[in-house]
């Protein structure tokens, strides 16, 4: 093939030479297919299209969406999309600087007719388009310092990691930032910049202690507060608001950004101004701490609670406050405000706040918080009134269906008498048939292995897919009680037969709001990839509905990544790296922009060793006391599993390589206190030329009595760690968000929502939820 540059109608061949990324919307190649004199072959080999196809670094080639029509010998490629795309291989060649690629030409029976040789076409930035503030990289840089993770007003804060983007999305690096310079101002009024950054360059040519892409450090805050404001809870610090300006040759960017801090250290202490600088206080009267003195750091801001305090933990002053009396025959007597009343006497007294303004606080906050959470979820959906042809006929609630009355709590439908249930399967389409399966038989349980193995759950990029081993499946689908038919499969009909989709119920008893329901806990739906078209899924649905219904069980439970109709509860994954290199070589997580490999690791370092005395692998004889610490732990949830003694011992004692548990036995009296678990789940890495399964755990039933939960689960992440897993993930469940934040855990970019079929309840919080499904 020839290449020619296309400008409108004109043809005039170039050299390819350094393309602008900010020009390629308006930029496309003209792929020409010409015989051996030189002249365009209008019959082109029988070509009918012409795609673009990536040479990727380990020599496979990354087919992308760019292709067009091959009309006469020719075909016009639009290479904007490569700008804008957000497939992996394409990102990786944008961000290298060049994109190598060959054009491969299609018949109409999509065969390969005709390959171009390898074309390498150079890149360079386009002019800075944007500026932001790496909030994750400077986080990471303050986690990983001394300093509690948190700025602090007086102190000279680090260099502030930034972002710089051309028109088309590519961060500029290196030499590309050489002649960008930054100042920093404040936006809020009441506070003085000292030492700002002004003009100050981004290529690294003014920092030591920095890569190109940063703003100096070394400036500090001084604040002019008269009182602070208030704190959201959960904050880290009293947000302070920056304004920051980029300049250099003709572009000026600008953006505004928070950063948290906390208060400096304690520098004076002095009266606060009284009338005629005396106290009056009559014997038995009441006086409030606040009202005799305040404490100021050294940048003038008077001292109020420790902002970084868990949103839960008791509100308190930060010192230790000593006062005596120096009157003669007078003592003092501390009591808490509100919680005793005061002596009778003389005078006037000062009225005890009450907590009332408070508490309403709080209960306004968390049905605004509700109010969010709805309204995320049909964010995620769209239109909550755009049908659904299958769910909309089944007995669950609408989408935009409001349940707000906690009252509300019972089934959809009536349970059907055994007679009025369908007693015939589901027809299949053509050309496949039902197939009970035997999951004790091994050749059958290799079958559905295989299945999932290759068609089951993947990430969107299509770079993981879980790998469920055999044993995995065995223990997942044989708990007590569980029923033959319902591991139900489609087979082919005709020729090998082979399994072709597979859908399993385990009988279960479940608590909603504190009715006892019998249930099934639906799983591992799953359709080959070749029949996605043929909707097997709803008749799967349909029959193992029928199926459970004959047994006498109206109601089931399962999980699902995609939002239907209609979630009860709404909950986050959270991932924490064990392995940091691995999980980086594979694309799980990424390098912080200004964290080297070796800052990564130590950040994520465990000891090599439990620390918690008494604690040890859970063993058969432990299983009485565990059911009796679980069970009455899982109460507390409006969602939860009613296990017995042999459910426990089935799901929670160890088995090599599938599930791993671990109790507290107190040295003194031999009773079980705490216990943790997590099970094993890996995943297969898809074309990865150095590692082929990430290894996952995944937190099960956590219980902490006799120690903190966050001193329990870091335990649990040194077991995890020592039997070879690269990451540990944990959904916001339970009690789970005690930990997350303590013990490094990042936000996942996956949901995971809960359902209840034939069941109608007010929606509940990811807290509220203490039942796990695999």
């Amino acid at each position: 093939p020839g290449w020619v540059a296309c400008a409108e109608d004109a043809r005039h061949r170039v050299a390819l030479g350094a393309l602008d990324l900010a020009e390629v919307g308006a930029t496309h190649l003209r792929v020409e297919v010409v015989d051996g004199a030189g002249a365009v072959d209008a019959r082109a080999c029988g070509a009918s299209q012409a795609w673009l196809c990536l040479n990727l670094a380990d020599g496979a080639k990354h087919k992308t969406k760019v292709c067009a029509p091959v009309l006469d010998g020719v075909a016009v490629l639009e290479l904007g999309r490569l700008a804008s795309s957000t497939s992996r291989g394409i990102k990786e060649q944008r961000e290298s600087g060049k994109f190598s690629f060959q054009i491969v030409f299609k018949n109409s029976e999509n065969k390969d007719v005709l390959t171009s040789r390898g074309i390498s076409l150079p890149l360079k930035a386009g002019a800075p388009d944007s500026v932001d503030v790496d909030d994750e990289a400077f986080q990471a840089l303050l986690d990983a310092g001394d300093d509690r993770g948190l700025l602090t007003l007086g102190k000279p804060a680090p260099y502030l990691c930034l972002v710089v983007r051309d028109e088309a999305g590519t961060r500029l690096e290196g030499e590309q930032l050489a002649g960008l310079t930054a100042t920093l101002t404040c936006a809020d009024a009441c506070h003085t910049l000292r030492e700002a950054p002004t003009d100050a360059p981004i290529d690294g040519s003014s920092m030591t202690d920095a890569e190109p892409g940063a703003l100096p450090g070394g400036w500090s805050v001084l604040s002019g507060w008269d009182a602070p404001p208030e704190v959201e809870e959960g904050a880290r610090g009293w947000p302070i608001k920056f304004r920051l300006a980029l300049a250099g040759g003709d572009a000026r960017l600008e953006t505004s950004f928070e950063l948290p801090f906390r208060n400096g250290p304690l520098a004076e202490v002095q009266a606060a101004a009284l009338p005629g600088g005396v106290l009056s206080v009559e014997v038995g009267e009441i006086v409030q701490i606040e009202d005799c003195f305040s404490l100021k750091d050294e940048s003038g801001n008077p001292f109020r609670d420790d902002p970084t305090a868990d949103a839960d933990a008791p509100r308190g002053p930060m010192f230790d406050v000593a006062i005596e009396c120096d009157a003669p025959g007078l003592d003092l007597e501390l009591q808490r405000v509100g919680t005793k009343k005061p002596k009778k006497g003389k005078g006037k007294k000062k009225a005890a706040p009450t907590l009332t303004s408070e508490a309403q606080r709080r209960e306004e906050l968390q049905q605004l918080v509700a109010r969010m959470r709805r309204s995320r979820v049909q964010d995620d959906t769209g239109d909550k009134r755009k049908p659904h042809k299958f769910w909309d006929t089944q007995p669950v609630p609408k989408l935009d269906e409001a349940i707000e009355d906690a009252q509300i709590n019972d089934v959809i439908e009536p349970n059907k008498d055994h007679a009025a249930i369908r007693q015939e399967p589901y027809a299949m389409p053509e050309g496949f048939a039902w197939s009970d399966l035997d999951v004790t038989d091994e050749s059958v349980l290799k079958e559905i292995y295989t299945l999932l193995n290759e068609n089951y759950v993947e990430d969107d990029d299509a770079m993981f897919r879980f790998d469920y081993s055999m044993r995995f499946l065995t223990w997942a689908l044989t708990p007590p009680g569980y029923r033959a038919e319902f591991h139900l499969g489609v087979r082919a009909a005709r020729g090998k037969k082979g399994l072709m989709a597979f859908i399993t119920g385990v009988p279960a008893w479940c608590v909603v709001r504190g009715k006892r329901v019998k249930c099934v806990e639906i799983n591992y739906l799953c359709v080959h990839k070749r029949l996605r078209t043929k909707r097997l899924a709803p008749v799967l649905i349909k029959e193992i509905t029928r199926r459970v219904n004959l047994a006498g069980i109206f109601q089931a439970v399962y999980t699902a990544g995609v939002v239907l109709p209609k979630p009860v509860a709404s909950c986050r994954y959270f991932h924490r790296s064990l392995d940091p290199k691995k999980l980086i070589e594979i694309g799980f997580s990424r390098l912080a922009p200004r964290m080297t490999m070796a800052r990564t690791i130590k950040l994520y370092k465990l000891p090599e060793t439990p620390q918690i005395a008494g604690f040890r692998a859970m063993q058969p004889g432990d299983v009485k006391e565990c059911t009796t610490l679980l069970t009455t732990y899982l109460e507390k949830f409006k969602l939860h599993p009613h296990l017995d003694e042999s459910e426990v011992a089935h799901w929670i004692l160890p088995r090599e390589g599938v599930v791993d548990a671990f109790v507290v036995e107190d040295p003194e009296t031999g009773a079980i206190t705490d216990l943790c678990s997590f099970y094993h789940l890996p995943s297969t890495v898809i074309g990865h030329e150095k590692h082929n399964t990430l290894n996952a755990a995944y937190s099960f039933y956590n219980v902490a009595t006799s120690v903190p939960l966050q001193e329990l689960m870091r335990d649990a992440l040194i077991c995890a760690r020592n039997v070879n897993m690269d990451v540990f993930n944990a959904l916001n469940v339970m009690e789970n968000d005690l930990f997350l934040k303590d013990l490094k855990f990042g936000i996942g970019d996956g949901h995971l929502q809960y359902y209840l079929y034939n069941w109608k309840c007010a929606e509940m919080r990811a807290e509220d939820v203490g039942l796990v499904l695999l």
